[in-house]
């Protein structure tokens, strides 16, 4: 704690502020990728956002507590799995859809 001196002249511990832990650029690139893929670009945006959501946790990792953001991670990529569920499903349910020939 650091020592600090009063306008009288004593000495006191001031309590230091609490540091903001910024979040992973990484983390809120997956996260925004991933909410774009539902809306403008469906299957790459959803490949991406897995990549980068999966990067954005082992950096949060190695950051040893310097950075937060795991959630927006992990929120990534299950919107983007879920979504690519639904671009298999869709796509399956057509070809077995239309008829051969």
């Amino acid at each position: 704690m650091p020592v600090c001196v009063g306008a009288s002249g004593e000495y006191y511990f001031a309590e230091s502020a609490p540091q903001q832990v910024p979040n992973s650029s990484l983390a809120l690139a997956s996260f925004f990728t991933a909410a774009a893929a539902w809306l403008v670009i469906p299957l790459f945006g959803a490949i991406a956002a897995i990549v980068l959501g999966i990067l954005a946790q082992q950096q949060i990792r190695a950051a040893s507590g310097h950075l937060k953001g795991s959630d927006l991670a992990t929120a990534a990529i299950v919107m983007s799995a879920v979504q690519i569920g639904f671009i298999i499903f869709a796509v399956v349910g057509v070809t077995l859809a239309v008829p051969a020939g």
